[in-house]
C-alpha cells in the first residue's frame, strides 16, 4: 500500500519510459549530427538499434523505481544526455586526445617509442639535442643513442651483462675506429631488436673491450629500416 503522498510523487511506467526514449533520441541527433551517414549505414544500424533500445529499457527502468519529483527526474535526464554527449564528442576527437597524450609522454618521455598513424616509429629529441631510442633486445629493455655514424650497434659493458653476455669470456678481436680512437670490440649478433611496429632479427653488434657510456644504435639497426628521417625534434623509423 502506498503511503501518503507516495502517490503524488510516484510517476507511472510510461513517463519514465518516454523520458529514456526522449535522451535516446538526442543521443541519435549527436550521432547524426557528428557522423553524417551513420543512421543509414546498414551495417551499423543493427547496432545502433540494439544500444538505443537497451538504453531506453534500463534508462526507464532504472528512473522508474526511484521515488523523485518531475524536476527530479528531468535533471536527471539531462545529465544522462550530457554524459551522452561528451562520450560522442570524446570518440569523435579520439585522435586529438590520443595526440595529446603521446605529446606528453613523449615529452616526459622522448626515448619512448610512440606509433604514428601511418605506422611509423617516433621519437622526440633529448634534452641534450641527441635522439634516444629504449628498444627491446632479446626480450630486454635497453636504451640506445641513435648513431648514424656508428656503423653497427653497440652494446655498453653494463647493458651487455643485462643481455647475459660474460664480459670476461667475449674474444675482442675485431679492431674498430671510434671518433675517441682506435677500439678492439667482441662482434657479437642480437636475436632481436623490436620497438613499435618495427622488428629486427639477427642484428649485427659489438661489445667494446673499453666500454661505452651508453649503447648505440647504429647502421646494422637502421641498414633495416625502409628509411628514417628528422623533422624539427622529431625522427622518424619507416619499419
Amino acid at each position: 500500500m502506498l503511503k501518503n503522498g507516495d502517490d503524488a510523487v510516484r510517476k507511472p511506467y510510461w513517463l519514465w519510459l518516454l523520458i529514456a526514449a526522449v535522451a535516446a533520441a538526442a543521443l541519435l541527433y549527436l550521432l547524426s549530427w557528428q557522423f553524417p551517414g551513420v543512421l543509414t549505414d546498414g551495417e551499423a544500424q543493427p547496432y545502433l538499434a540494439h544500444h538505443v533500445i537497451l538504453l531506453v529499457v534500463l534508462g526507464s527502468a532504472l528512473m522508474a523505481g526511484r521515488h523523485s519529483s518531475t524536476g527530479m527526474v528531468l535533471r536527471h535526464a539531462a545529465i544522462w544526455i550530457a554524459i551522452g554527449a561528451v562520450a560522442v564528442l570524446g570518440y569523435s576527437y579520439r585522435s586529438d586526445f590520443r595526440g595529446i597524450g603521446e605529446r606528453i609522454v613523449g615529452e616526459l618521455r622522448p626515448d619512448r617509442a610512440l606509433i604514428n598513424g601511418t605506422g611509423e616509429v617516433t621519437i622526440r629529441r633529448s634534452g641534450d639535442g641527441h635522439f634516444r631510442l629504449t628498444a627491446t633486445v632479446d626480450g630486454k629493455p635497453i636504451r640506445f643513442l641513435v648513431d648514424t655514424g656508428a656503423s653497427r650497434v653497440a652494446i655498453s659493458s653494463t647493458d651487455a651483462q643485462t643481455l647475459g653476455f660474460d664480459l670476461a669470456k667475449l674474444t675482442y678481436g675485431v679492431r674498430t675506429t671510434t671518433a675517441n680512437g682506435t677500439a678492439w670490440v667482441a662482434d657479437i649478433s642480437l636475436g632481436e631488436i623490436a620497438a613499435g611496429t618495427i622488428r629486427a632479427r639477427n642484428v649485427r653488434a659489438a661489445i667494446s673491450r673499453n666500454g661505452l657510456p651508453e649503447s648505440l644504435l647504429g647502421l646494422t639497426f637502421l641498414d633495416r629500416l625502409s628509411g628514417y628521417e628528422v623533422r624539427g625534434d622529431i625522427m622518424i623509423l619507416k619499419p
